[in-house]
Parts: structure tokens; sequence; C-alpha cells
């Protein structure tokens, strides 16, 4: 089926997919707080990587992977899990490490499994339920 004649409508929007901060310092124009770069500029890039590749070292108020788990997971097993089982579609767009945690939790995999993870921007991971299990079936580019 096409998008095209494909009949869309939302039924959920949720912020549990929501970005993570990446300090609580809120600089002009930029209401969440800092952005990568300015982040680096005040921390410096060996501690902004630690944040970014670790699972449970959280920035200044913001969140690891760990903490993002903790908030994702019960959404995908609570909300969304039950939707496909009642045989609806669902489409998830969120921040990557929101996705992140959701497919270390789908795949099975480790900390330092999920910590290698690229989740490219714009293309699509495609699951399945399959006898009541969600599998991967592809990925594809955009």
């Amino acid at each position: 089926m096409s998008l095209d004649s494909a009949t869309l409508f939302v039924r959920n929007i949720s912020y549990s997919f929501r970005f993570k901060k990446y300090s609580a310092t809120i600089v002009p124009n930029i209401p969440f707080g800092l952005n990568k770069q300015a982040t680096r500029e005040q921390y410096g890039d060996e501690q902004v990587h630690v944040w970014r590749r670790s699972y449970d070292v959280p920035p200044p108020n913001g969140e690891s992977l760990e903490l993002t788990a903790q908030r994702t997971i019960p959404y995908l097993e609570n909300t969304l899990l039950p939707s496909l089982h009642d045989g609806n579609g669902v489409f998830v767009a969120a921040h990557g490490n929101s996705l992140r945690s959701i497919i270390m939790h789908l795949d099975g995999l480790s900390r330092d499994e999920v910590l290698a993870l690229e989740v490219p921007t714009g293309v699509p991971i495609v699951y399945e339920l399959v006898d009541g299990t969600l599998v991967r079936s592809s990925t594809t580019d955009a």
C-alpha cells in the first residue's frame, strides 16, 4: 500500500519519546538547554562523549540511556504493543536515544551492543508482529 492510497490518522501523540537534554543551562532561543556544540564548548568533547556513549551516566539534569528506557519501554509495552496485538499498524518517530532504548529491548541487545548501535536519521527500521513477537524485518534506505 502506498501513502497515496493509505488512510492515515493520528491515534496518539506521546511525549514518552522526547529528546534528552544535554544540560540544565538555558541559553537564549534554546528553551530546552544547550545544544551539542554548546555543551561541547562548556564541558569538553571527552565529557560529552561519555554522556552520549554511556548507558547509565546522564548529563547534568538530563537523561542517560538507562533513564530513557525507564520511560520508553513502559510506553512500548503498555500502549504500542497492545495496539499492534489489536491489529493496528504503529509508526514511531522519535529521538535517537528513545529509539535506541526500544531497539535494545526488542532485539535483546546488551549494554555494550546498544552503545555501538547507530540509529540513522530518516531510515526506517521495520518490525513485524510474528507469532506474537516483534521481529525486525528490514532496514531500508530512505
